[in-house]
């Protein structure tokens, strides 16, 4: 989604600079008033009269994110929600060399023969050498294709929540994550079934082997307020990859409920910030807000 975390890979690359649009009142409600044009898709979040607002991050591209208006937003409120952050325990290495790695046999004996036909043209496309993914569990020979895949596109630009998350911090708020520290996304991964990990490679393939500018399409039309090239690829995987879906989108999704109950229960005023993919389809983060009683409405900005 980015998905999946799009966080372990993704969530350092998620969004494309666009809009100039700004506020032109800005409250200690998060921005109660905004003025009308299309941008980037932003929704308001409310219950028992307490307001947040929601917005969703693509991958990195090659600049960085800005759009003054959702900033502006998140510069009133005093608390941040992000997928991830970029503080670790210290043990990285050890998590990822316990849950990444299966030394058992060479990947190309422990996925299917198709798979791997696609595995080795996505690392020969991105200069990614087999040996140094022969040792990895599908999620991980994955995402280090995947790292190389936007290195040699160029996409390195910060991403929303990277821009959003660090403003906040200077300024002295709150932010908290699903997953607090790194370790915690590669201890995700680790949980997955055998299953889930061979269909996040294959998601991951998928966006690999597109062409960079289909992607770019998707991303752009995306920064123009259009989620319908998102919500496609996602209903596409709902059905291509449900085992994946099942613990990336309907669970974590679903989970984003309880956070939004706590900002409600601690009267914050707040800005969540999460992967584009959580929030397109039927089982996306408003929906299940929604059925839980929260008011979710687009906003044009």
């Amino acid at each position: 989604m980015a998905i999946a975390d799009e966080g372990f890979r993704r969530q350092t690359r998620r969004e494309i600079a666009a809009g100039i649009f700004a506020l032109p009142l800005v409250t200690s409600a998060c921005a109660s008033r905004l003025s009308v044009s299309e941008g980037w898709p932003l929704w308001t979040v409310e219950k028992n009269g307490t307001r947040a607002y929601l917005t969703g991050a693509t991958p990195s591209q090659k600049a960085d994110w800005h759009q003054p208006h959702i900033e502006a937003i998140a510069d009133s409120c005093n608390l941040i929600w992000t997928e991830t952050n970029q503080t670790s325990r210290g043990n990285m290495r050890d998590v990822i060399m316990r849950l990444g790695v299966d030394a058992s046999a060479p990947l190309s004996e422990r996925i299917p023969a198709a798979d791997w036909v696609r595995v080795k043209a996505a690392a020969a496309l991105n200069g990614v050498a087999i040996e140094d993914i022969d040792q990895l569990r599908p999620w991980l020979a994955a995402h280090t294709i995947g790292e190389a895949s936007d290195e040699s596109r160029g996409w390195g630009g910060e991403t929303a929540e990277t821009v959003i998350a660090v403003a906040a911090l200077q300024a002295g708020k709150e932010v908290r994550s699903e997953f607090p520290f790194q370790e915690d996304i590669i201890e995700w991964f680790g949980k997955m079934t055998a299953q889930q990990s061979l269909e996040f490679m294959r998601f991951t393939l998928d966006e690999i082997l597109a062409s960079a500018s289909d992607e770019a399409a998707k991303f752009d039309a995306w920064a123009r307020g259009d989620t319908k090239p998102a919500t496609d690829w996602m209903l596409n995987a709902r059905t291509a990859y449900p085992a994946f879906y099942e613990a990336a989108v309907i669970k974590r999704n679903r989970d984003w409920v309880a956070r939004f109950d706590s900002v409600v229960s601690e009267n914050k005023n707040a800005i969540a910030i999460v992967g584009l993919y959580h929030l397109v389809g039927p089982d996306s983060v408003q929906e299940n807000l929604s059925r839980m009683g929260f008011a979710v409405r687009r906003v044009v900005v």
